[in-house]
């Protein structure tokens, strides 16, 4: 499960943005470790770009089995994981820089137990830092508008974050806004 946001808005930008998608894939298939995969990735990316490429990233992976997943972060918007048992939000923590800023980077790798009916948001900074005058969503808003609508299914909760922060905006959202919504069902 990846979500990723490169800088820029060129074709120089959507140029990466596949690079870093391919790269990802690749090193996807011969590692389990998504520390390493991101670590990997970044090598890379370090290797083949100009110095104001930056990528930030989330990337799992999640047992099917288990309800595991594990997780890594290169400087993204740290997810919300909502708990159905108890109707709470957490945000995913685990530390590292943006893919692309300095190679050798070690990337700090977690592990969450999911449950059916729990659900993880997984979101780009265009949502968080989407904002009217001074204030912006931020990431309480995300959390509120997710235990709003967890209880329905994932496409409906995308698009019930992306109604309220539309309505938030007036309208008026200046930054591209990605989401990956993962609802579990064992």
């Amino acid at each position: 499960i990846v979500i990723a946001d490169v800088c820029g808005h060129d074709v120089e930008a959507a140029e990466y943005t596949s690079m870093g998608k391919h790269v990802i894939r690749a090193y996807a298939r011969d590692c389990e470790s998504p520390a390493l995969v991101l670590k990997k990735t970044n090598a890379l990316i370090c290797e083949d770009t100009r110095a104001e490429v930056f990528i930030s990233t989330f990337y799992g992976v999640l047992d099917l089995e288990t309800g595991k997943l594990r997780y890594a972060n290169a400087g993204c918007e740290r997810p919300i994981l909502y708990r159905a048992e108890d109707k709470s939000t957490v945000k995913l923590e685990a530390d590292g820089m943006l893919l692309g800023i300095r190679g050798g980077m070690e990337f700090e790798e977690r592990e969450v137990q999911l449950f059916s009916g729990d659900v993880v948001a997984m979101f780009t900074d265009g949502l968080t830092e989407a904002g009217v005058d001074k204030q912006r969503f931020g990431s309480d808003r995300v959390a509120n508008a997710l235990a709003r609508s967890a209880h329905l299914g994932a496409q409906r909760i995308a698009d019930s974050i992306y109604n309220t922060i539309f309505e938030f905006v007036h309208g008026r959202i200046t930054d591209d806004v990605a989401m990956v919504i993962l609802k579990i069902a064992l």
